[in-house]
């Protein structure tokens, strides 16, 4: 345990075990029970959760889903820094909140893993608090959140070869949550949105000439905000389609990438500004698998909104010294999206 709370070490460990109903009412709706055991690692913070999940989903129609969730979430964060832990104090009280999340899904894409045409939509409504105000609190003496969040991630593909030889893939991805008070006690303390539930920027899903929970438009952005606007644009280029194999090595399952990343997050909703819209562009490779394409890419920064004004541009600084030195490289499995 002590050495999970290293000050450098970045990690994530999750225990969880699972109970799936596939035909809870009907062939088309499902049920799953999870009980996880999480401990979230990041620089300045160990955060520590129990959570009780119960999920229903709903097939819709033949490309339209709908998803159902109740969570019960007992957590704990201990705050090393000193000068964090006395801007964070509300994140360190132990919480047990109950969480209700609702989502709708579209999804109209020729293939799960590596899609080369259609569309994905994704809209979710995720409420905190108002079960334990209604039932007190559950009898419990522990403090509980009270917030609403909305979310929101579209994804389009579309081959411009029409033999994915080139994918264009674009995405968006929007949202913002906000604390409120719902049959609060007399002076009671309303804690913040809890961190686990707050929007992260950078990293190889987000905004890729940064690092994960490395962009945020207000001091200490791995604690996370309350509002996110994401788009990217990659196109994705099979460039030794046809070469058949090369030492065990599937020549076709091999990409190149170029993408463009705009976006940032923000502690309120209020306080988004365009001018704040950090930019980073780069390039990458793709490998196909059987459990899907390993990724690596490498980011840059092309707009950094937190330099100083006339060093911005990426235009304006050295590009071997400064731009390419402060490159980032992102590992994964899977398309960034």
């Amino acid at each position: 345990a002590s050495g999970f709370r290293q000050p450098a070490l970045v990690a994530n460990a999750d225990v969880t075990l699972q109970l799936l109903q596939p035909y809870l009412f009907s062939n088309k709706v499902s049920g799953v029970w999870t009980f996880s055991l999480i401990a979230d690692k990041q620089k300045p913070y160990l955060q520590s959760i129990l959570r009780n999940r119960i999920g229903i989903s709903d097939q819709f129609s033949l490309h339209t889903f709908g998803f159902f969730d109740w969570s019960l979430e007992r957590m704990s964060a201990e705050i090393f820094d000193s000068t964090s832990a006395r801007f964070f104090t509300g994140e360190q009280r132990p919480q047990l909140n109950s969480i209700l999340v609702a989502t709708v899904q579209r999804d109209m894409t020729n293939d799960i893993i590596s899609p080369s045409s259609g569309f994905f939509a994704s809209f979710s409504l995720e409420e905190g608090g108002i079960v334990p105000a209604l039932l007190k609190n559950f009898g419990s003496n522990l403090p509980f959140s009270q917030y609403y969040k909305v979310s929101a991630l579209g994804r389009v593909y579309t081959d411009l070869s029409k033999d994915r030889f080139t994918i264009l893939a674009m995405k968006v991805r929007a949202g913002f949550s906000e604390p409120y008070r719902f049959e609060r006690k007399a002076g009671e303390e309303n804690l913040p949105v809890p961190l686990n539930r707050r929007f992260f920027g950078g990293g190889s899903g987000s905004v890729r000439g940064w690092r994960t929970r490395e962009l945020g438009a207000f001091e200490r952005p791995q604690f996370g905000g309350n509002a996110i606007f994401e788009t990217s644009i990659e196109t994705r280029i099979n460039v030794l389609k046809g070469l058949g194999e090369f030492w065990y090595i599937n020549l076709n399952g091999i990409w190149t990438v170029f993408f463009l990343d705009v976006g940032n997050v923000w502690a309120r909703v209020r306080d988004v500004r365009i001018n704040q819209l950090a930019v980073a562009s780069g390039l990458g490779i793709r490998y196909d698998t059987i459990f899907g394409p390993v990724r690596v890419d490498f980011g840059f920064r092309l707009y950094d909104p937190f330099e100083k004004e006339d060093h911005r541009w990426f235009s304006s600084k050295k590009f071997w010294k400064e731009t390419f030195a402060n490159g980032v490289l992102h590992f994964g499995i899977g398309h960034a999206f």
